[in-house]
């Protein structure tokens, strides 16, 4: 066994000592679309919604809160918290990259 080479990245965090394991995310995670509200969609009060755009704009790492409303839609996608959220398009190469955690 000395032989064979250990999967392992370079960097590590703490404690992990095990094997790298590689797996695609497709296959340890759910994934869901939104459904396509702007800011025509906005109302002063309602079911709270992320917009795409304020990914980019208003929230850095965290939404702790959200500030923005509209009324539902048919077949519209809402978060149940401690989530993940990803852009599904961009404006630029990279802007698919950008990512928030929300945590309700």
């Amino acid at each position: 066994m000395e032989n064979e080479k250990k999967k392992m990245p370079k960097r590590r965090f703490a404690g992990f000592t095990d094997d790298w394991e590689e797996r695609k995310a497709i296959d340890i995670a759910e994934y869901s679309k939104g459904n396509g509200y702007s800011k025509s969609d906005l109302t002063e009060v309602g079911t709270p919604i992320i917009l795409y755009g304020r990914l980019y704009t208003k929230y850095q790492f965290a939404i702790d809160e959200v500030d923005t409303f509209a009324t539902p839609k048919n077949n519209a996608v809402y978060s149940q918290g401690n989530e993940v959220l990803i852009p599904a398009s961009g404006e630029t190469a990279g802007g698919c990259k950008k990512s928030c955690v929300y945590g309700s």
